[in-house]
């Protein structure tokens, strides 16, 4: 009798951990799966047919305000290819800056992406080993990538188990990375990691054209992101089952995935939407800031770089500094593209004179090496802040600066300073005899009906 009660006690108190585990246990489950891609060193808005779009201080403001709306249900993924192309310290320093402000921004892994994985060692590994952010690689050869690169990423979120994949597609032509740097079966990772998670999360770089032919092997990711994609997806795509976004590069939008689960924890529902990082949104201030001074930093890391080569070039060309125009300016070459803002008429009709393209005829000529002909077809020869090497190629042709002066003091003023500019037409004559311009003696006059400054007059 003891016995018998004593069983019905262990199996009542069985019923009630029972019971008591499924009123525990949530009805239904909530997560935001929210991701950036393919930023390629663009630290602000790319200009180049974007519409401005992008800039990481906007990023920042986006990322809080979905936070404070999302709780602790958002999973922030960066697809890859942080880094862009060039290899240079500035732009090693951009990327380190970067990955600083996703920290900050609270991102929960880095993808590497096929343009981070070329990069050459010194550039990748610092870049990997400093960061406070997992990168994930799933199907790198691992004796070509940093040893700290992950190859599985893990999450807990909400009660959720999500488990994230990166993985290149290895017949998917993506320049210097090749066949030999990948490795592993698809299908065969996504069974083992299957067990283990709620949620799979791929990562995938594959023809974007085409992207189903690949994708047939991902049989079991619930989320597809794309990366290495110019062009964002605009609306949700579901290819077999499984949910498929991108949005885009050079961080002109922020993309995410709002999924509803069941108590099961198998996707009920989900919403997709693409937020675009629009030049009328707030900036972080803190972010800004930051990139502020990196540039600042930059500038004068540049300059002085640039003022060793120019001494080092008025050295073996015994150039005496004193005889080059604007040689005693206390300001900076700019370029003609910041005249542009506000001159944008006087640029239109900068651009139908030979000035303009100037350096494409001396390229013809094949006198670039030739210094008296290299200096009558650049701004700023050889004067401080001004034409160097061809690492100055913003400053090619004969711009508005060869004639004006450094024009940085006018454009920091907002238009003002006008006393920092030179009288314009005292260049002319270290390139072109006057005596053939002049009216009567009056050389204004004279250049004044020469096309198109002519239309400018009227």
């Amino acid at each position: 009798m003891k016995r018998t009660a004593h069983l019905s006690l262990i199996l009542l108190g069985l019923i009630a951990a029972v019971l008591s585990g499924c009123r525990d246990t949530p009805d239904s489950y909530r997560l935001v799966v929210a991701f950036s891609s393919d930023s390629k060193g663009y630290l602000e808005s790319c200009d180049f047919d974007s519409g401005k779009l992008g800039g990481l201080a906007r990023h920042s403001y986006i990322l809080d305000s979905l936070r404070r709306e999302m709780g602790e249900e958002m999973l922030l993924i960066h697809t890859g290819n942080l880094h862009g192309s060039n290899t240079d310290l500035e732009a090693q320093q951009s990327a380190l800056l970067m990955e600083r402000i996703l920290e900050q921004q609270g991102y929960s892994l880095i993808g590497l992406g096929p343009l981070d994985a070329v990069l050459p060692d010194s550039l990748l590994r610092p870049l990997v080993k400093q960061s406070e952010i997992p990168w994930l690689g799933s199907n790198y050869r691992r004796d070509t990538i940093p040893s700290q690169v992950e190859q599985v990423c893990h999450e807990r979120i909400n009660g959720l188990r999500i488990t994230v994949l990166n993985w290149i597609d290895p017949n998917w032509e993506h320049g210097a990375l090749g066949h030999n740097d990948l490795e592993g079966n698809l299908h065969e990772q996504i069974i083992r990691v299957r067990r283990e998670c709620d949620v799979l999360v791929l990562i995938v770089y594959t023809d974007v054209l085409h992207p189903e032919v690949f994708l047939k092997q991902a049989a079991g990711a619930d989320v597809v992101l794309l990366g290495g994609v110019g062009f964002p997806v605009m609306s949700e795509s579901n290819l077999d089952g499984m949910l498929v976004g991108n949005c885009g590069d050079r961080g002109q939008y922020i993309g995410r995935f709002e999924l509803e689960l069941t108590r099961e924890k198998r996707i009920s529902s989900s919403k997709y939407v693409l937020i675009p990082v629009e030049p009328g949104l707030p900036e972080d201030s803190v972010t800004a800031r930051r990139i502020r001074e990196f540039k600042q930093e930059v500038r004068v890391q540049r300059r002085e770089a640039q003022e060793a080569k120019r001494q080092q070039i008025l050295t073996e060309l015994d150039l005496d500094e004193t005889a080059l125009l604007y040689h005693d300016a206390k300001h900076f070459f700019l370029g003609a593209r910041a005249c542009k803002e506000c001159h944008a008429g006087i640029y239109a009709a900068f651009e139908a004179t030979p000035h303009a393209t100037a350096y494409a005829a001396l390229l013809r000529s094949g006198e670039e090496e030739n210094p008296s002909e290299l200096r009558r077809c650049v701004t700023g020869y050889l004067v401080r802040g001004g034409y160097v090497d061809r690492s100055s190629s913003w400053l090619y042709n004969v711009q508005c600066e060869a004639c004006h002066g450094p024009g940085s003091a006018h454009v920091d003023a907002n238009g003002g300073e006008t006393g920092t500019l030179a009288d314009p037409w005292q260049s002319c004559g270290t390139c072109h005899d006057v005596n053939a311009f002049t009216v009567d003696g009056d050389l204004d006059a004279g250049l004044h009906r020469v096309p198109p400054l002519s239309m400018l007059s009227k």
